[in-house]
C-alpha cells in the first residue's frame, strides 16, 4: 500500500485485510480524497483475488449530484460526485450503447442520442429526434451497468450503489424567438397567395419538439379565415381576401416548457406591379465584429400582369455608413458584409431597395455587433520544465476578437495541486505582481519550485480590456518540474470561443533542443533531431490515423479531418518530443468544439413534378442550434447517390424552391435532394436526405431533349436573371447544365446544344459579372460551366470556348472571403471545365486555359501545412497535385498520375522554411510547335514555392528526373528530345535537359531546372557528318546495318549502346532486363537512366561495355560484356540477346510518392 495525495498520506500500519492512515485536517485536501481513504480497508469478495490481489470499494462515493435539462433544451447534463473512469465506461459497454443503462428512461431520449463526457465528472446527453424528456422526470441507472461507471481511482463492486435523479429545469433556458419572413407589400393583382413564413422560428428554444402557432390579423375577414384553418409556422392567405392598404399580423409561439414569443408584422396590400421582396434574415441579427454578415433575400417576378422586360435592380444602405465597405457588396439581392467591418457596440440598420419598372420597395433588419470577451491563451500548454530552469508563461497570444486596438491589463495567479488536482496552497513564487502578458520566473525563483512526480502548479492569468472588466476571461496552463531541463516544445492552433467541428483541425509543433551543457560532445548533434508523438490526452476519444487525420500521428504538425471531431466537446491534444539522446518532453493544447445543428429532415413539395418546369420547394425542418442564423445547403444525385451536384450552399433560410433537371430513367428518374444545415461558426449538421421523381416529357430524347432545356432555359433562367436573384439564377442554371449534359451526348445537334450551353453561360457571366459572389455560387457556377463545355463536346467552335474560358477567367478569383484557398471540390469542377477545352481550340486559348489550371492548383495547395496529405485534381486529362514540407524534408518522388519527378540525393533547399511542390500534367499540349522544338507529348509542368513565394530551381548540379508520360501518339520512337517551354522567349528549348529514358509508356527527362516539359524534337544546328561506318553496316555485335537517321545511333552514324530497361520490384528484388543494341566505340561516352533513385549506367572501358547498377548510398555493382560473350542474332534484327539481372536490398524507405511503374492494368503491360 504505497503513499497517495503527492506523499502526504501514508499508511502508518497494515495488515493483510487493515490499513491504518492518519487523517490530517481535511481542509487541507478535497473530499473525494478523505472518503477514499476512509473506506479503504474493506475487502472485496472478488472471484479469484488471491492474498497480493486486493480490490476496494466505496459504498458511499459515488452518486449524482445533478441532472439538468441544458440551458440550450437540446439535451440533459448529469453531474457525479467523482470523477469516472471514461476509457474504461466505453470498454465494459462491450458494444453495447450507453442508453442501455437507463433503462425505460432511454425512449424519452429521442432516436439516436449522443452520448459526451465534457469531463471526468460530466456525462452529457444530446437528444435524438423527437425527445420527450420533461422537468420532474426520474431514472435510475440499471444496477447492472453501476460497476461501469466506476471512479477512475477505484474498483466497484458489481451492484453495490443504486444512482438515481430526478430532471430538473434548466437554470438560463434559452427562449423561443417568433420570427416572421414576409414581404413589406404585395401586389395583390400579380400574386394569388401571401404568404408569411415563421420556420425560422423553430430554430429557437424548441429542444427538438414543435412549437405551438397562434396567428391573428387586424383585418377582419383575414382573422375568420385563420380561425378556420390550423395552426402552423406557415400563413398562407388568399389575396382576394384582402382589400388595399396596410394590414398587420401577428404571431406567438410557445415552447414545451411553456415559455412564450410574440411577433408582428406590418404589410402593405397594393395593386401596381411589385416585386416580393423577402428578407431573409431575423428582425435583429446578433453577431461579433469576427464574423461576417451574409443576408440573403428572395424576390419573386410576378409573371401574371402583363410583359415585364425590365430586371430589378438593388440597393442597400447601411446606416450609420460603415467605412470602407466596397459598392459591389451594396447591388446585389444579397449583403455580404466582410468580418472584421462593423465596429463593436454599435447598432446598424440594413435596407434593401428593389426596384423594377419605376415601382420600389424596401426592407430592413438590424445587426447589433456585440461587444466580445478576450480570448484569453497562455502559450505552449502544460508542459514539463527543469529544476531551477528560467520560466517563461507568455499571454501575449490573448486575443481582442473585436480587433479593438484597446490595451489588455494582465492578473497573474498560480497555486501548487497535488496528483489528483487538490489545491495544497499558493505557489512558493508569488506571481500577482505581475500586470504585463509576459510572466517570467528567474531560475533562483524556479528552485523554490517542488520537483516530485505528485506535485504541479497551475497558473492562470485574466485578460480584460483596459477599462472593460466585463471583458474578462481566465486561462490556466499546469507546470511540472523535473530534475533534468528538457527540451522545449510548443503547439500553436486556432485561439477562438468555439471551434466549427466542420472544418479541419490544423496544430503546429515545434521542438528546440536542451541545453547541451553536461551532454557528451558526440551526442550534442543528436539533440536537434526529434520524433514526435501526437495523442489525446482528454476528451472524446478517437484513433489517430489515416481515416480521421491528413498527417501522421508522429508528424511535427498535427491536421485533423473535417467532422471527426465531436460537436460541443472539449480536447487536449498533447505533443511528445523525443530528442536523439532519449530525452522527452510535451506540451498540450485545448480546443473546444461548437455545437453542430441538430439533425432533422428535409421535406419536398411535391414529391415528383416535371423536370425543368415544376418548382419543388425543400423544407428544413428539426435543425436546432443556438448558434443562429442558420444557412441550408442543397446538392442533388441523379444516379442514387453516387455523385452529387451543388445547387445551393449557405442559404440563409431553411426552405427553398427551384426547379430540378429530368432524373434519369434507369433510376425510374428519381433524384436524391441532400441538405445540410450550418450554423453562425460553419458547423454542419449531418446530412438529411429526401428523395423526389423528376420527370422527362414523352419523346423527350435527342433533339427534342434539347429543345426542351432550351425552352427551359428561355423561360425558368430569363425569369430569374430579371429577378436579379444570383442564388436563382445559379440553381437554375446547374439544373439545366445537368440535363444538357444528357442533351449533348448523342442528340446529333451539337450546334443547338452549343447555342444553349452559351446562353447559360452569358447568363451566370452577366448574374455574376460585378463584384465578388459567394463561395457556394462560385463552386455550383464552376460545375454548371464544366457541364455545359462537355456537353458541347470537343468540336465546339473557338467563340464559345472563349466565352467559357473567359467567365471561368473572371470566376477564379471573385470568392466573398478570398485568400483562404480554393476547396478541392470547386477546383475539381473549374478543372473539368478548362481541361475540356484545352484541345482543337487556338495555341493562345490553351496557355491561357493551363494558366488558369495553373491558379487553380496553386489556390487548392494554398493552406497545406508540412507533412498533410497531398491535395489532387484529376479531371479531362489534367492532373494536379500540392504536398507541403519543411525545407530539410523535401526529398524523394512526387507524382500525380504518371506525371512527376525525382529529386537527386544531392537535393537541398536549406533547413528553413515550408516548401509547397505544385505539379500539374496535361494530356493535351497547351504550347504549339515552334521553329525550335515540336512537342510530341502533353506537358509536365513543376513549381516550387518557398513560404509562398515562387522559388526558382535553376542550374542545379545533379539534374533532376522529370517524368511524362507517352501521349497523343508518341513513342519511344518518335521522341529523341526533352523539351521545356520558354515563357519569356515563347519557344521551347532543351538546354540543362538530357533525353535520359524513354520506355513504352513513360519518358524521363534529367533536368537542372524546373518549368514546363515535354517530350519531342529539339531543332538544332545540323552537325558536320562524320565518317560513316564500313560499308557493310556490320559491328562485332551483329546487329546490321544502320542509317545515321536510326533512332539507335549517334551523331554521324556512330552507334550507340542502349538499354531499354522495364522494372518491377518484386519482394524486394530489383530486375533490370536490357538489349544490346551496338558497341559504343567512343571513349568516355555514356547513357544514362534513371529510375527513382536507381541508376543504370552503360560505358565502354578498354573496348568493352560495362553495365553498371548504382543503388542509393552510391553503392554500384557492375559486370562487362565483352564481344565474345554477345549472342548472334539473326539477320536484320538490331536487338541482340544480353540479359543484366541485379539484385538490390532495398535498405528503407525513402517515405516519397512511388514513381508510377507502368500504364495502368487496362493496357495489358506490366
Amino acid at each position: 500500500c504505497g503513499c497517495i495525495a503527492g506523499g502526504a498520506l501514508c499508511p502508518t500500519s497494515h495488515t493483510e485485510s487493515e490499513v491504518v492512515v492518519s487523517l490530517p485536517s481535511a481542509t487541507s485536501f478535497p473530499k473525494t480524497v478523505v472518503a477514499v481513504v476512509a473506506v479503504a480497508g474493506r475487502q472485496s469478495s472478488s472471484v479469484g483475488a488471491t492474498s497480493n490481489e486486493i480490490d476496494y470499494y466505496s459504498d458511499a462515493v459515488l452518486e449524482i449530484t445533478e441532472a439538468k435539462i441544458a440551458d440550450n433544451l437540446l439535451g440533459v447534463t448529469i453531474k457525479f460526485s467523482m470523477d469516472l473512469d471514461v476509457a474504461y465506461i466505453f470498454d465494459a459497454m462491450d458494444g453495447q450503447p450507453i442508453s442501455h443503462a437507463f433503462g425505460s428512461f432511454a425512449n424519452k431520449l429521442g432516436t439516436d442520442p449522443e452520448f459526451q463526457f465534457p469531463n471526468e465528472k460530466t456525462l452529457k446527453i444530446v437528444f435524438g429526434d423527437n425527445p420527450g424528456v420533461a422537468p420532474g422526470d426520474s431514472f435510475t441507472i440499471n444496477s447492472d451497468i453501476v460497476d461501469t461507471l466506476r471512479p477512475s481511482r477505484i474498483t466497484r463492486n458489481p451492484g453495490s450503489v443504486t444512482l438515481s435523479a430526478t430532471v430538473t429545469s434548466p437554470a438560463n433556458p434559452v427562449q423561443p424567438r417568433a420570427i416572421v419572413t414576409a414581404p413589406s407589400k404585395f401586389s395583390k393583382g400579380c400574386e394569388d397567395l401571401l404568404l408569411l413564413d415563421a420556420s425560422r422560428s423553430e430554430v429557437f428554444g424548441t429542444g427538438r419538439r414543435s412549437l405551438t402557432f397562434e396567428w391573428s390579423s387586424s383585418d377582419s375577414a383575414v382573422e375568420d379565415f385563420i380561425g378556420d384553418i390550423p395552426a402552423g409556422p406557415v400563413l398562407a392567405v388568399p389575396a382576394n381576401m384582402m382589400s388595399s392598404g396596410m394590414k398587420t399580423f401577428n404571431l406567438s409561439v410557445t415552447n414545451y416548457l411553456g415559455d412564450i414569443a410574440t411577433a408582428s408584422v406590418e404589410i402593405e396590400v397594393v395593386d401596381v406591379v411589385l416585386p416580393t421582396l423577402t428578407l431573409l434574415a431575423d428582425p435583429v441579427m446578433e453577431i461579433s465584429r469576427s464574423e461576417r454578415v451574409l443576408v440573403y433575400s428572395s424576390v419573386k417576378v410576378p409573371q401574371t400582369c402583363g410583359t415585364i422586360t425590365g430586371t430589378v435592380s438593388f440597393d442597400w444602405n447601411i446606416s450609420p455608413t460603415v467605412s470602407g465597405l466596397a459598392s459591389s457588396f451594396l447591388d446585389k439581392n444579397f449583403l455580404y458584409i466582410p468580418p472584421n467591418t462593423l465596429t463593436p457596440g454599435v447598432k446598424y440598420t440594413a435596407t434593401l431597395t428593389a426596384s423594377l419598372e419605376g415601382n420600389s420597395l424596401s426592407a430592413t433588419f438590424d445587426i447589433d455587433v456585440q461587444v466580445s470577451s478576450v480570448l484569453a491563451f497562455i502559450a505552449n500548454g502544460n508542459r514539463p520544465v527543469g529544476k531551477c530552469e528560467d520560466i517563461e508563461l507568455d499571454a501575449t497570444l490573448s486575443q481582442d476578437p473585436d480587433s479593438s486596438g484597446v490595451d489588455f491589463i494582465y492578473e497573474w495567479g498560480c497555486q501548487e495541486l497535488n496528483e489528483i488536482g487538490g489545491i495544497i496552497g499558493a505557489c512558493p513564487v508569488d506571481v500577482t505582481g505581475t500586470t504585463t502578458g509576459l510572466l517570467t520566473i528567474s531560475g533562483t525563483e524556479a528552485c523554490t519550485l517542488t520537483a516530485e512526480a505528485s506535485t504541479y502548479f497551475q497558473f492562470n492569468v485574466t485578460v480584460a480590456k483596459q477599462g472593460q472588466p466585463s471583458t474578462a476571461n481566465t486561462a490556466t496552463t499546469l507546470i511540472f518540474v523535473q530534475e533534468e531541463i528538457p527540451p522545449k516544445v510548443s503547439i500553436s492552433g486556432p485561439v477562438v470561443t468555439s471551434f466549427s467541428p466542420s472544418s479541419r483541425l490544423i496544430l503546429l509543433g515545434t521542438a528546440t533542443p536542451r541545453p547541451s551543457s553536461g551532454v557528451a560532445s558526440n551526442l550534442v548533434p543528436l539533440l536537434n533531431i526529434f520524433t514526435y508523438q501526437w495523442s489525446i490526452e482528454s476528451g472524446t476519444q478517437f484513433a489517430l490515423d489515416s481515416t480521421t487525420l491528413r498527417t501522421s500521428p508522429t508528424a511535427r504538425n498535427l491536421v485533423v479531418r473535417e467532422n471527426v471531431l465531436s460537436p460541443g466537446s472539449s480536447y487536449t491534444f498533447k505533443l511528445t518530443a523525443t530528442d536523439g539522446t532519449g530525452v522527452e518532453s510535451s506540451t498540450t493544447f485545448d480546443v473546444t468544439t461548437n455545437t453542430r445543428p441538430t439533425t432533422g429532415v428535409i421535406a419536398a413539395s411535391p414529391t415528383n413534378g416535371t423536370g425543368a418546369s415544376t418548382k419543388f420547394t425543400f423544407t428544413a425542418t428539426g435543425f436546432v442550434d443556438p448558434d443562429a442564423p442558420l444557412s441550408l445547403s442543397l446538392e442533388i444525385s441523379r444516379d442514387g447517390g453516387n455523385s452529387y451536384t451543388t445547387i445551393l450552399t449557405d442559404y440563409t433560410s431553411l426552405s427553398y424552391t427551384t426547379i430540378l433537371p429530368f432524373g434519369k430513367q434507369d433510376e425510374d428518374f428519381n433524384i436524391t435532394v441532400r441538405g445540410r444545415v450550418k450554423d453562425l461558426y460553419g458547423a454542419s449538421s449531418l446530412p438529411a436526405t429526401v428523395v423526389v421523381q423528376a420527370f422527362r416529357p414523352a419523346n423527350a430524347s435527342g433533339a427534342a431533349l434539347v429543345e426542351a432545356v432550351k425552352n427551359a432555359a428561355e423561360s425558368t433562367l430569363e425569369q430569374a436573371r430579371q429577378s436579379g436573384d444570383v442564388t436563382e439564377v445559379v440553381s437554375v442554371a446547374s439544373a439545366l447544365g445537368e440535363m444538357l449534359t444528357d442533351a449533348g451526348s448523342g442528340s446529333g445537334s451539337s450546334g443547338e446544344v452549343e447555342n444553349v450551353a452559351s446562353n447559360i453561360v452569358d447568363t451566370l457571366d452577366a448574374a455574376l459579372s460585378s463584384g465578388a459572389v459567394t463561395e457556394g455560387a462560385q463552386q455550383a457556377a464552376a460545375e454548371t460551366a464544366a457541364n455545359v463545355i462537355e456537353a458541347t463536346g470537343s468540336g465546339s467552335s473557338q467563340e464559345f470556348k472563349e466565352k467559357a474560358a473567359s467567365f471561368i477567367s473572371n470566376l477564379i478569383d471573385k470568392t466573398l472571403g478570398s485568400g483562404n484557398g480554393m476547396s478541392t471540390d470547386t477546383g475539381t469542377a473549374f478543372v473539368r471545365g478548362l481541361a475540356a477545352m484545352m484541345s482543337g481550340g487556338s495555341s493562345d486559348l490553351a496557355q491561357d486555359l493551363f494558366a488558369n489550371v495553373k491558379s487553380i492548383r496553386n489556390q487548392t495547395s494554398a493552406n497545406l501545412v508540412p507533412g498533410e496529405d497531398p491535395v489532387t485534381i484529376q479531371a479531362n486529362g489534367v492532373s494536379t497535385y500540392g504536398a507541403a514540407a519543411e525545407a530539410e524534408d523535401v526529398q524523394g518522388n512526387y507524382s500525380v498520375g504518371e506525371y512527376g519527378m525525382s529529386l537527386p540525393t544531392s537535393f537541398s533547399l536549406g533547413t528553413s522554411g515550408v516548401i509547397t511542390v505544385e505539379i500539374i500534367g496535361a494530356e493535351s499540349q497547351p504550347y504549339p510547335e515552334t521553329d525550335e522544338g515540336s512537342p510530341s507529348t502533353g506537358v509536365t509542368s513543376i513549381t516550387f514555392y518557398k513560404d509562398g513565394v515562387e522559388y526558382d530551381i535553376s542550374n542545379h548540379s545533379d539534374p533532376l528526373t522529370i517524368f511524362i508520360p507517352l501521349t497523343n501518339g508518341a513513342s519511344n520512337t518518335t521522341l529523341s528530345s526533352c523539351l521545356f517551354w520558354d515563357e519569356t522567349e515563347k519557344t521551347w528549348r532543351g538546354e540543362g535537359c538530357t533525353y535520359q529514358l524513354f520506355n513504352e509508356y513513360l519518358a524521363a527527362c534529367m533536368c537542372t531546372h524546373l518549368t514546363d516539359f515535354a517530350g519531342g524534337t529539339l531543332v538544332t544546328p545540323a552537325p558536320t557528318p562524320a565518317p560513316s561506318p564500313s560499308s557493310s553496316g556490320s559491328s562485332s555485335s551483329g546487329s546490321g546495318s544502320s542509317s545515321s537517321g536510326d533512332p539507335g545511333t549517334g551523331t554521324g552514324g556512330v552507334p550507340l549502346v542502349m538499354i531499354i530497361a522495364i522494372v518491377a520490384s518484386v519482394a524486394g528484388v530489383l530486375i533490370i532486363v536490357g538489349s544490346v543494341v551496338g558497341v559504343l566505340k567512343a571513349k568516355k561516352k555514356k547513357k544514362s537512366m534513371s529510375r527513382g533513385a536507381i541508376k543504370v549506367r552503360v560505358e565502354n572501358q578498354n573496348e568493352r561495355d560495362v553495365v553498371a547498377v548504382q543503388a542509393p548510398g552510391d553503392f554500384v555493382a557492375s559486370t562487362a560484356i565483352d564481344g565474345g560473350s554477345r549472342p548472334a542474332s539473326s539477320a536484320g534484327n538490331s536487338e541482340g540477346g544480353v540479359a543484366v539481372v541485379a539484385s538490390i536490398e532495398p535498405m528503407a524507405a525513402d517515405g516519397g510518392s512511388s514513381m508510377p511503374s507502368s500504364r495502368p492494368s487496362s493496357s495489358g503491360k506490366p
